[in-house]
């Protein structure tokens, strides 16, 4: 397969799912996953797709993109409090 048709598949599954990984993608078009991160990377250089951690995500699924770090640690408060403490009632229970 020519890589202009690869890049073809990739855009028409990516805007089709919305998001697609490195390992679908490799294994639908046979071939190795560093050859679809480096089509992943041209593609996001060029615009047409927002280059994620394991995969690829379409431009209109962007209002969907993963939040970053300081986003993630205001949300769900209360539940990671609980899970802390649960986490460490166990650590101390198994520790003298």
């Amino acid at each position: 397969m020519l890589k202009r048709e690869r890049l073809d598949q990739i855009m028409i599954a990516v805007t089709k799912q919305g998001y697609v990984s490195v390992a679908d993608l490799a294994k639908a078009l046979n071939v190795s996953e560093m050859t679809i991160r480096r089509d992943l990377d041209e593609l996001s250089k060029s615009g047409k797709v927002i280059r994620l951690h394991g995969g690829v995500q379409a431009i209109s699924s962007q209002n969907q993109i993963e939040q970053n770090f300081q986003e993630k640690r205001e949300i769900h408060i209360q539940e990671k409090q609980e899970i802390a403490k649960v986490a460490a009632s166990l650590v101390n229970a198994n520790f003298p």
